[in-house]
C-alpha cells in the first residue's frame, strides 16, 4: 500500500446516461457508468486525497463541462478539472476559456491529438494562439498524443514557453510491438524542456492488453523516471480506460514496485506533490503529507 498521499492526476467520470459518447459506442467495457462511486470500489479502500477529472470526449464538450463541475461541487477530492476546447480556434476562444479558468475548478485544458493527422496539426497558427492563450489565462494544456507526433510536440513546446504543459500517457509507445525507438530518443528530447511534466499513465493499454507482462511495461516506466526525474512525473490512473487492460490496484502495484529504490521523499513526490503543483490545486488536499520537500521544477 502506497505509504503517502496519492493525487489520481487522470481520471475520467462517464456517465453515458447524462451524457452521449460515440467513442464508447462498440466498447463493451466502458460503455457504462464510470463514476466517482464506481471509482470509490475500483480503489478496493485505498485512499485517494485528490484527483484531477480529465475530459472523457463526450460529444457535446459544453454539457461535459458542466457535468464535471457538478461533479466537483458534490465531491471536493477533484481538486482540477481538465476541459476540452478546440485549441485550433485560436483567439476566438478567449471569451470561452476566461469563462472556463473562472470556475477556480478548471485548470488545464485539452484537445485530443492521438487521431489527428501528423506532422503539422498542433503547428498550425491557431493551435499555437489557442495554447498561447491558456498559458495568459495560467491554465496547463494537457497533451494526449501518440509517439509518431513527438517531434511536432517538441516543437509546439518550444513555441509556447510561458504555457505550462502536462504529457499524457508518456507519448503512448509501441509498447505492443516492443519498439523504443525513435520514442525514447524523441521522449527524452522532450523530457529537457522545462515547462512540461508528464503522466506515468496510460502505460499497459499500449500493450497488448491480454498478454502483457510486467516486465514488459518496465522499460517505458524506467525511462519515463530517467527523463523527468522524480519532480516532474505524475501518478496517473487513466481510469476507467485503464480497465481495458488493468485495474487500478495492479496498475499501482506495478508503480510501486518500479519505484521501490527510490526514497520516501521522491516518493511522495510522484505519489501526490508534483499533481498539487502542476494544476496548482489546493495544497491543503495534501495536508497529512509531511516530510523533506521535493521542489518540483514547473514555471510558475
Amino acid at each position: 500500500m502506497v505509504a503517502f498521499p496519492v493525487v489520481d492526476s487522470h481520471i475520467h467520470l462517464i456517465d453515458p446516461s447524462r451524457l452521449a459518447y460515440r467513442w464508447l459506442q462498440n466498447n463493451s467495457v466502458l460503455r457504462r457508468r464510470h463514476a466517482l462511486l464506481e471509482y470509490g470500489q475500483a480503489q478496493a479502500g485505498r485512499a485517494v486525497a485528490a484527483i484531477v477529472a480529465v475530459e472523457a470526449d463526450a460529444d457535446d464538450a459544453d454539457k461535459e463541462i458542466l457535468y464535471l463541475l457538478e461533479q466537483a461541487e458534490n465531491d471536493s477530492r477533484i481538486g482540477a478539472i481538465v476541459a476540452h476546447l478546440p485549441l485550433e480556434q485560436g483567439e476566438r476562444l478567449e471569451e470561452t476559456m476566461a469563462s472556463r479558468a473562472t470556475t477556480g475548478r478548471v485548470k488545464g485544458l485539452r484537445r485530443l491529438l492521438q487521431d489527428e493527422p501528423a506532422p503539422g496539426f498542433c503547428l498550425q497558427p491557431g493551435f499555437i494562439e489557442g495554447v498561447r492563450l491558456a498559458g495568459r489565462f495560467d491554465l496547463t494544456v494537457d497533451l494526449c498524443i501518440r509517439q509518431h507526433q513527438l517531434q511536432d510536440l517538441i516543437k509546439l513546446v518550444d513555441a509556447c514557453p510561458k504555457t505550462r504543459f502536462v504529457l499524457d500517457h508518456i507519448a503512448k509507445p509501441a509498447i505492443r510491438d516492443g519498439a523504443l525507438e525513435p520514442w525514447r530518443r524523441e521522449f527524452r528530447d522532450l523530457a529537457a524542456r522545462p515547462n512540461i511534466v508528464c503522466k506515468l499513465s496510460g502505460v499497459a493499454t499500449e500493450a497488448d492488453p491480454i498478454h502483457w507482462t510486467p516486465e514488459q511495461l518496465r522499460p517505458y516506466i524506467d525511462h519515463a523516471w530517467e527523463s523527468f526525474g522524480a519532480s516532474r512525473l505524475l501518478f496517473g490512473s487513466d481510469w476507467p480506460v485503464c480497465l481495458m487492460a488493468v485495474d487500478w490496484i495492479a496498475w499501482v502495484e506495478i508503480l510501486e514496485a518500479a519505484l521501490a529504490a527510490f526514497s520516501d521523499n521522491e516518493k511522495r513526490a510522484f505519489w501526490g506533490r508534483n499533481a498539487i503543483a502542476a494544476y496548482k490545486m489546493d495544497a491543503t488536499l495534501l495536508e497529512t503529507d509531511e516530510g523533506d520537500s521535493l521542489k518540483t521544477t514547473m514555471p510558475g
